[in-house]
């Protein structure tokens, strides 16, 4: 999906490659790099990014977004979950 499209898609919309864009877009810009397998964040060098982390934080938004996020990232699949014998 080409960044022109975004606006014509229903608020709160996501693709499958939604999060590849986002990260691919904040690359591009200069707020993450990569390096071989990860993506790196320092906030002293991406100050837009570490702005609106702050921002979110002190206004609490997105409380019960982050906190399912939070709750999906605590809990590891076992491999019966992911369906290996």
């Amino acid at each position: 999906m080409d960044l022109q499209s975004w606006p014509l898609l229903p608020r709160g919309f996501l693709t499958d490659q939604t999060p590849t864009a986002v990260v691919g877009f904040l690359s591009a810009i200069g707020e993450l790099e990569r390096d071989e397998k990860n993506v790196v964040f320092h906030p002293k060098r991406h100050k837009r990014l570490h702005s609106l982390i702050q921002t979110v934080d002190s206004h609490s938004l997105f409380v019960s977004e982050r906190s399912a996020l939070k709750q999906l990232s605590e809990n590891r699949p076992t491999l019966a979950m992911l369906g290996v014998q």
